[in-house]
C-alpha cells in the first residue's frame, strides 16, 4: 500500500482534518471498512491508523500513558475532580471517560442522547456539586452529566454556524466560557443540585474575530484574545470586579440595562507577528501569557508598561517533524494554549514538538517534556517509522505536581510529574545582556549532568560506562539538527536552543566543548546583533535528551548606547560588595573592628 498523505491546515488555530475517503458507487472503489463493533469502526481499515493511533501506551521517568481500553475514542479535553479520579471528552463516541489512579481502571458513560456523530468537545470543567460540564461544537452545546444519577443533561449554547462553545474557566460559582467563533464570552450561573441554569454575556469588541480562552489574574480581572486570522486584534480585559461592584451596588428596583459591560472593558494591541493567539494565561504578579499556535512563540504582557516579551521555545526534534520529504526548512513547536499551575508556572502544549512545557517566570527555566507515543501520520515521517510524529496533545491540565493530558489520535491519557528530579541543570553569566544594534556581547552558558539522576532517568541513553568521549554525539548551535559551531555531548544528549530565525538581526553562535558525563561544563556564546530591531529578546539556551529538556532564557535588549551605559553602571553598582564596620564600644573588651561584607546574589538580577 502506497502511504497516504494526509494534510493539516490552520485556521485561526483550530485544527481542520481530512478523514474518510468516500468512494462514489462506480467511480470510485467503496473503502473497506471492517466491523468491530467498537469505534474504530467510523473510519476505513486504510484510516485507522490515522486517527485511531497504534495500540500500547509507553512511558519515560518523567511521563506515564495510559491506554483507553475502548480504541479510538479519540480524547481531548481533561480535567479531575476532587477524588484525583480523571475525567475526559471522547470525542468520537460523545461519551464521558474517567479514569481512576487508584485502581488503574477506566469508566465509559455512555450518553443516550448522542446523535452518533464526532464533535470536538475543546472543554470541560468539575464543578463544586460533583457535575461534569462540557463544550461540544456539532450541536453548540453545553453538556453536564450528573454523576450521582448517571444522566446527561443538554444546554443549548446558541444557533447558526458561527456558534462554537470552547473552552470552560471557573470563576467562583460560575463557569466562564468562549464563544470561539461567535464573538462573546459567556457566564454561566449553575444552581448545585439542581437544573436551574442562568447566564450573561459579554460581546467580544470585534464580534466577527476570534475569540479566545479566558484567563483570570490575582484581581480576578479576565483576559482574553479577539482577534482575525492574519490581520492582528486585541488583548481584552475585562474588569470583573469593578463590573460586579457596581452590579451589586444598584438599588433593588434596577435591572441589568442599568449598567454597561463595555464600559468595564480595556483593549491592549496584540503583538505583532502572533496572528494566532489561542492560549491565555496569568502567573503570580499578574502578568498574561499568551501562546500563538502559528509559530514557536510565547509573549508575556506586562500591564503596568503595556509591553510584550517574546519567549521562544527551543527547535523541535526530527523526531517530532520527521523531514522526509525535505520540505521543512524552519521546524515550530505550535504553542496551543497555555495555564498555571498552583505555583503560578506557565503550563503550554508544544503540539508539533510533542511536548508538555512547563515555565517558571520568577526564574526563566524552562522544562520540556516529551510524550513517548508518536502517530507519523501527522508529520512528515518515513512510512511506517514509529518513532517519529506526534500524539496531538491538545488537551492537560494541572493538579499539584501532576500534569494530565489527552493524546487525540493515539487513543491514550497520560500524566507529566513534574516532582521527578531532573538530571540537567542550566545556568547563564549574565542572564540579560543590553547591546546596541550592531554589536557583539559573549555570555557563559554552564550545564551540569547530574549523572546519578541522569542516569536513573534514562542509563541507556547516558551510558553507564561512557566517558566525556565515547559516544559522544555532536550536536549544532541551532539544535539537535542542523550545522553550525558543534557541541561534543554523551550520547542521547543535544544542545537545546531557540531558533533564532524570528529575530531580525541576532544570532547566537555557541563554541565546541566537551561535556563530562557527570559534572558541569562552561560553553561560551556569542551574541552577534547585525542592525538588529530595538526590544527585548528572549533566547532559549540548555540540554536535553529524548525524554526531557532543560533550558534558559537568555535576555537580549537591543537598545541605544545610552541603554547600554546606563545598564553598565546599574550592573556595576549592584555588583559592588557592601562593607559594614561595627567598632566595639569604647573600653568594653579587646575587641577588633568587626567587618561584615554583603556580597549581592551572583549575576541575578545585574543589568535589570
Amino acid at each position: 500500500m502506497g502511504k497516504k498523505i494526509f494534510f493539516v491546515a490552520f485556521f485561526g488555530g483550530i485544527l481542520l482534518t481530512s478523514t474518510i475517503t468516500i468512494g462514489i458507487p462506480g467511480i470510485l472503489p467503496q473503502p473497506e471498512v471492517t466491523i468491530t463493533n467498537t469505534p474504530q469502526d467510523r473510519f476505513a481499515d486504510v484510516d485507522r491508523p490515522v486517527h485511531c493511533g497504534t495500540p500500547g501506551a509507553g512511558s519515560t521517568p518523567y511521563v506515564q500513558e495510559y491506554e483507553i481500553e475502548r480504541p479510538c475514542t479519540k480524547p481531548l479535553a481533561i480535567t479531575t475532580d476532587d477524588d484525583g479520579n480523571v475525567w475526559f471528552t471522547q470525542t468520537n463516541t460523545g461519551n464521558l471517560g474517567m479514569y481512576d489512579p487508584e485502581t488503574g481502571e477506566f469508566s465509559e458513560f455512555f450518553n443516550p442522547s448522542w446523535p452518533r456523530v464526532d464533535s470536538m468537545m475543546w472543554g470541560i470543567e468539575h464543578y463544586e456539586d460533583g457535575s461534569i460540564w462540557y463544550t461540544e461544537d456539532r450541536l453548540n452545546s453545553v453538556w453536564k452529566y450528573i454523576v450521582d444519577e448517571g444522566a446527561y443533561l443538554n444546554v443549548p449554547y446558541g444557533e447558526g454556524d458561527d456558534t462554537f462553545p470552547h473552552r470552560i474557566t471557573e470563576l467562583g460559582t460560575q463557569l466562564v466560557i468562549n464563544d470561539y467563533t461567535g464573538g462573546r464570552i459567556n457566564f454561566f450561573n449553575p444552581t448545585p443540585g439542581s437544573n436551574e441554569l442562568g447566564y450573561w454575556t459579554l460581546d467580544s469588541p470585534d464580534r466577527a474575530g476570534i475569540t479566545s480562552e479566558v484567563a483570570f489574574d490575582s484581581s480576578f480581572d479576565m483576559w482574553f484574545t479577539n482577534w482575525r486570522d492574519g490581520e492582528g486584534g486585541k488583548l481584552v480585559r475585562f474588569d470583573t470586579g469593578d463590573y460586579y461592584d457596581a452590579f451589586n451596588d444598584l438599588p433593588d428596583n434596577s435591572t441589568d440595562v442599568d449598567i454597561n459591560p463595555d464600559d468595564y472593558v480595556t483593549t491592549f494591541d496584540l503583538p505583532e507577528g502572533a496572528p494566532t493567539i489561542n492560549g491565555v494565561a496569568s502567573d503570580a504578579f499578574s502578568r498574561i501569557w499568551l501562546s500563538d499556535t502559528s509559530s514557536s512563540n510565547l509573549y508575556m504582557f506586562n500591564a503596568f508598561d503595556e509591553e510584550y516579551t517574546k519567549y521562544t521555545t527551543p527547535r523541535p526534534r526530527i523526531s517530532s517533524y520527521g523531514n522526509a520529504s525535505g520540505a521543512v526548512i524552519e521546524p515550530i513547536s505550535r504553542p496551543y494554549f497555555a495555564d498555571s499551575d498552583d505555583r503560578g508556572r506557565i503550563v503550554f502544549n508544544e503540539q508539533t514538538s510533542n511536548r508538555i512545557s512547563v515555565l517558571d517566570p520568577f526564574t526563566d527555566e524552562l522544562v520540556e517534556y516529551t510524550i513517548p507515543s508518536r502517530n507519523p501520520n501527522w508529520s512528515d515521517c518515513e512510512e511506517e517509522d514509529m518513532s517519529c510524529g506526534i500524539a496531538q496533545v491538545l488537551g492537560f491540565h494541572a493538579d499539584g505536581d501532576m500534569i494530565w493530558f489527552t493524546e487525540w489520535v493515539e487513543n491514550n491519557i497520560g500524566v507529566v510529574d513534574t516532582s521527578v528530579e531532573l538530571p540537567y541543570t542550566v545556568e547563564i553569566d549574565p542572564q540579560t545582556v543590553t547591546m546596541t544594534a550592531n554589536a557583539t556581547e559573549s555570555v557563559i552558558l554552564r550545564v551540569g549532568v547530574n549523572a546519578t539522576a541522569a542516569m536513573a532517568a534514562d542509563a541507556a541513553d547516558m551510558g553507564a560506562n561512557a566517558t566525556a568521549t565515547e559516544g559522544a554525539n555532536a550536536t549544532s548551535a541551532t539544535g539537535a539538527d542542523g550545522a553550525s559551531a558543534e557541541v561534543a555531548f554523551p550520547a542521547g544528549l543535544a544542545l537545546e536552543m531557540s531558533s533564532t530565525a524570528g529575530i531580525f538581526g541576532v544570532d547566537v553562535e555557541v563554541e565546541a566543548v566537551e561535556l563530562p558525563v557527570n559534572g558541569t561544563a562552561d560553553i561560551g556564546v556569542e551574541i552577534i546583533a547585525d542592525g538588529a530591531r530595538e526590544g527585548t529578546h528572549k533566547v532559549a539556551l540548555g540540554i536535553g535528551d529524548e525524554n526531557v529538556a532543560v533550558t534558559r532564557y537568555l535576555t537580549i535588549v537591543i537598545g541605544t548606547e545610552e541603554d547600554v551605559a546606563a545598564a553598565a553602571e546599574a550592573a556595576a553598582s549592584f555588583g559592588e560588595p557592601i562593607e559594614i564596620v561595627v567598632e566595639p564600644p569604647p573600653d568594653e573588651g579587646a575587641g577588633e573592628p568587626i567587618e561584615i561584607v554583603v556580597e549581592p546574589p551572583p549575576d541575578e538580577g545585574a543589568g535589570e
